[in-house]
């Protein structure tokens, strides 16, 4: 982190420690995960979207998505690198009994 405390991030380095990379947002980021060796997906739910960050070619790739829910306990993203999709999987509690999925080529910054 540049700025503990201030910003979250995503962080790449290598293995001796060596910082590459790193991609900063002004709010938590609740949930996150690699969908291959070079890229990772980030759920940015208070701006409306999915963040591809691409570590090797140090770029962001932001795709709309309109969340169901604004608690990110509710969702998990599940990845098929052989397919080249990811679906994000938001569910309900208790009270609420919606599920949604929306799927994703994240080769492409199109809706799902």
């Amino acid at each position: 982190m540049i700025k503990p405390g201030e910003d979250e991030g995503i962080v790449h380095m290598d293995a001796n420690g060596k910082f590459l990379f790193q991609h900063s947002y002004p709010h938590v980021i609740n949930h996150f995960q690699m969908i291959n060796e070079k890229e990772v997906i980030v759920l940015d739910v208070p701006n409306a979207h999915i963040d591809i960050i691409n570590l090797e070619k140090k770029e962001v790739r932001s795709i709309n998505h309109q969340y169901h829910f604004q608690d990110v306990i509710q969702m998990r993203i599940e990845a098929f690198e052989d397919s080249k999709y990811f679906a994000i999987i938001e569910k309900g509690t208790y009270n609420v009994h919606n599920l949604y999925i929306a799927y994703y080529n994240y080769n492409d910054t199109h809706e799902p």
